[in-house]
């Protein structure tokens, strides 16, 4: 596992393990081809923080979401390192960190507080695994469901 501290322009094959602490997004842009949404997300782990571009993935309200990226990769955006999933790579959401539990949505009612969306197309997760993520995640921030 790679500190974010450590990272440099030009790395591959980097595996990092942060919370999400800011997000922006969706931003739509227009590119060769086609329209696309972008996700602008700020990732720490203690040692650091790293600026991370998403594209055409629906993060949602993702802030204090605790990530795993593997086989990444560190690109310069202005003079900055930004960490890319690529088409390679895979980013993994492992579920909140301590800071988002603590702070959980006053309204659990409200379905879009408290969420993660991940597009398939974007991360290679099935609908059965993106289910099971929202599902811990929901756990993580309520409890579990009575049964």
């Amino acid at each position: 596992m790679t500190e974010i501290k450590d990272l440099r322009d030009g790395m591959r094959k980097v595996d990092v393990e942060a919370t999400i602490v800011s997000f922006e997004g969706p931003k739509s842009v227009n590119t060769r081809n086609g329209k696309k949404d972008v996700y602008n997300l700020v990732l720490n782990d203690g040692s650091g923080d790293i600026k991370m571009t998403l594209w055409d993935s629906d993060m949602g309200t993702s802030k204090g979401a605790k990530v795993h990226i593997s086989n990444g990769y560190v690109s310069s955006y202005n003079g900055n390192p930004q960490l890319n999933v690529g088409q390679y790579g895979r980013l993994e959401v492992l579920g909140m960190s301590d800071l988002a539990a603590t702070h959980a949505p006053a309204k659990p009612n409200d379905p879009r507080q408290g969420t993660v969306t991940i597009t398939t197309g974007a991360t290679g997760f099935s609908p059965e695994q993106e289910k099971r993520i929202r599902e811990i995640l929901h756990e993580e921030l309520y409890g579990k469901a009575d049964a």
